[in-house]
């Protein structure tokens, strides 16, 4: 098929990337989690106005809201690496990334 949009090579990447998230995580692959919050956070942490690419009016605003996209995504990686057994959130909110079994998980 002639153009950027060919529907056999779309679904088999559309399902490459089902297959990634249908792995359970196992507590090994916690420090990665760890590692990329860490990165992530360190960013957050020396992002300064010049690195903006915007009109020098908005780059206060453009780095505070690149701020705290980077300190969300920061968090949400270390949710993620957070051990359920060991966390009251987390047995709340029984969400944890790619595991779609949340058996086990309920309140004692």
């Amino acid at each position: 098929m002639n153009g950027p949009f060919n529907p056999v090579k779309t679904a088999s990447i559309e399902s490459e990337i089902r297959k990634q998230f249908a792995v359970v995580l196992v507590p090994d692959d916690w420090s990665l989690f760890k590692q990329m919050a860490a990165s992530v956070l360190r960013e957050a942490a020396h992002l300064m106005k010049r690195d903006m690419r915007v009109d020098p009016e908005l780059r206060l605003h453009a780095r505070n809201c690149r701020k705290r996209l980077l300190i969300g995504i920061g968090v949400e990686f270390l949710l993620g690496a957070a051990d359920p057994s060991q966390h009251a959130f987390m047995l709340l909110n029984p969400s944890c990334v790619s595991n779609r079994r949340t058996t086990g998980l309920a309140l004692a």
